[in-house]
């Protein structure tokens, strides 16, 4: 239930695994330490100095602060990250998910509008947005090429 740095680095190795998705950050057995930012900023740099040891990708999923559930609709930044400094430090990129109102399609449509938002790329472009299509029943993900509205 929540996997320690060395349960992961242990299932890094006997995988042989190139890539490794993390869901999420909450979840995982956190260092020691008084506050929690600093709980999360020893936990990322432990996790990122692993994936550089092993040559490996990891995705880390992480949620966005509360307040973003507000009653006014507004797209994600950085700033919205549950402890975002430790965690946008460390990241080498940073993607947030955000299911606009305005996009969604009907209800019975089927489908569902996911936005990706570039918010931190350390070695490329950043500050795009990719709108994704995910079908409801079988989870299947297209990139929206035409208007969905």
């Amino acid at each position: 239930p929540e996997p320690t740095l060395a349960q992961i680095e242990s299932a890094i190795l006997a995988s042989k695994a190139r890539v490794v998705f993390l869901d999420y950050l909450e979840r995982f057995d956190l260092p020691r330490a008084e506050q929690m930012r600093l709980r999360v900023k020893e936990f990322m740099r432990q996790l990122k100095t692993m994936a550089r040891r092993h040559d490996v990708v990891i995705h880390l999923a992480a949620q966005l602060s509360r307040a973003t559930y507000g009653h006014i609709e507004q797209r994600p930044s950085l700033a919205d990250l549950s402890e975002s400094s430790a965690i946008e430090k460390e990241s080498d990129r940073v993607q947030l998910l955000w299911r606009p109102k305005e996009k969604q399609p009907p209800p019975g449509s089927g489908y569902t509008i996911l936005e990706v938002i570039q918010a931190k790329q350390r070695h490329g472009r950043r500050g795009f947005a990719v709108d994704l299509k995910i079908n409801d029943r079988n989870l299947r993900i297209t990139e929206v090429k035409e208007n969905h509205q």
